[in-house]
């Protein structure tokens, strides 16, 4: 992960996903092949949209709690959240120009 996508786990995943008006949130595994090819895309959003939206990525695999707790069955697993509530979730990989119309939809929205 770089400096841009905060590492969230089962230890601190409150402070993190709970204390931010918008987070993105990548559900993901070392061993997906889709989940690596995804990252630079999330590297890419975390950097544009930093200060607007908080990017995190949580290893499945290391927290398993948080992928009990967000009922995630396949990967990698896109979660958008506002306050701490989950809002919008997606499977699979998008592009970068798909993210970040997902994300300007709920921008967009919060501001109208």
């Amino acid at each position: 992960m770089s400096n841009s996508v905060c590492v969230v786990d089962d230890d601190n995943y409150k402070g993190e996903l709970v204390g931010a008006e918008w987070v993105l949130v990548d559900l993901w595994a070392a061993w997906c092949g889709p989940c690596l090819q995804f990252k630079p895309v999330l590297e890419a959003v975390a950097q544009k949209y930093a200060g607007r939206v908080k990017v995190c990525g949580v290893n499945v695999d290391e927290a398993p709690l948080l992928a009990t707790k967000y009922d995630i069955h396949a990967l990698p697993t896109l979660l958008v959240m506002r306050g701490g509530e989950l809002v919008h979730r997606r499977v699979g990989v998008l592009s970068q120009r798909e993210l970040e119309a997902t994300l300007d939809s709920f921008l967009e929205e919060s501001v109208s």
